[in-house]
Formats: C-alpha cells, sequence, structure tokens
C-alpha cells in the first residue's frame, strides 16, 4: 500500500488534524492538498531551503500551482541553535493567495536553572 492510499485511507475517518512525514511525491502532495481543502488541518515536513521555497518545492514535486495557492495557509521553518542553552530559532510565513506574509513567532529561552 502507498502512502497516498494510507493517507486516504486515515481521511476516511474524517480526522480534524492529520499528520503526514514527509511529502516526497505528487500522488501525496496532491492528497495532503486535497485533505486541506476539504477542511482537514494537514501537517506536513518537506525538504526546502526556507519557509518560503515550500510553493516551488510542492511544484517540483508535480502539484499544480492552483492546487498549492488554495491549500496552502503557513510554512515554518526551525532551526535548533547552539547553546547555552540550546534553542528553536522559528520562522513562519503566512500564504494568501500566492503571497506571503511573516508572522511574527515570540519564543522564551529557559534561563537554564
Amino acid at each position: 500500500m502507498t502512502y497516498a492510499a494510507l493517507l486516504k485511507a486515515a481521511l476516511r475517518h474524517r480526522p480534524d488534524v492529520v499528520i503526514i512525514g514527509e511529502l516526497r511525491d505528487e500522488e501525496t502532495a496532491r492528497a495532503a492538498c486535497e485533505a486541506a481543502l476539504a477542511g482537514h488541518i494537514v501537517l506536513a515536513t518537506l525538504h526546502t531551503r526556507g519557509p518560503l521555497d515550500v510553493p516551488m518545492r510542492m511544484r517540483s514535486l508535480g502539484v499544480p500551482i492552483n492546487l498549492i495557492e488554495s491549500a496552502l495557509r503557513a510554512s515554518a521553518q526551525v532551526k535548533l541553535v547552539p547553546g547555552p542553552p540550546l534553542h528553536p530559532d522559528v520562522s513562519m510565513w503566512r500564504w494568501r493567495d500566492g503571497r506571503e506574509r511573516p508572522i511574527n513567532v515570540h519564543r522564551e529561552v529557559a534561563n537554564g536553572d
């Protein structure tokens, strides 16, 4: 059974949120976009250089641009910044009609106590 077929089988249970490990092929990426358009919250990983490259990477997988623009609402990148203490550096972008806008992300860093 393919990854996309498993995703479609999971969607038959009508979950609110679908978490996909990684989008690696057109069939899975297209199924993820269609699930988002059907009202599911879809969280997935995708290998890119940054959050602004997500539409281009999905396009390179073969997903039509109109499907990407309709389904993509936010993308994020998390990097671990070495210490002390080790902390995440998060950048997020909101997408609307194919245009990106930055989202301010506030982080709290533990003082190491």
